[in-house]
């Protein structure tokens, strides 16, 4: 009976870490918990004008919490890319991905001297 306790508790551990992209995905920081994510944002640095109107937002997609990079240029013509929480991109927002089918949007990472205004 012991041995079968310990295989429960060792497999409900197994399922609760932090390795979790969705468990990452929700957290206070998911650009500090998300490998793929920091490398996406040191890959926008490579074009220092663009840079600075760069932001990405963490919303609901159906079951899944997505991450949608925005940027807020008024003189670019734009495409907003979703991602799932292991970087898989799920397609763009208005082609594949209706804007109403996503909620709950909150910004969890912006440039540093960000030229957007969020209020």
């Amino acid at each position: 009976m012991r041995f079968v306790t310990l295989i429960f508790m060792i497999l409900v551990l197994a399922c609760t870490t932090e390795s979790d992209p969705d468990l990452s995905c929700t957290g206070d920081n998911p650009v500090a918990a998300l490998d793929w994510l920091q490398s996406e944002i040191e890959s926008m640095k490579e074009n220092p004008w663009f840079y600075q109107f760069q932001y990405i937002t963490r919303a609901r997609y159906g079951y899944k919490t997505v991450f949608l990079f925005k940027n807020c240029c008024p003189n670019c013509l734009s495409v907003v890319p979703v991602y799932d929480c292991s970087g898989n991109e799920l397609g763009i927002l208005g082609n594949e991905i209706k804007a109403s089918t996503i909620h709950n949007e909150v910004v969890v990472w912006k440039a540093e001297d960000s030229s957007c205004s969020f209020n």
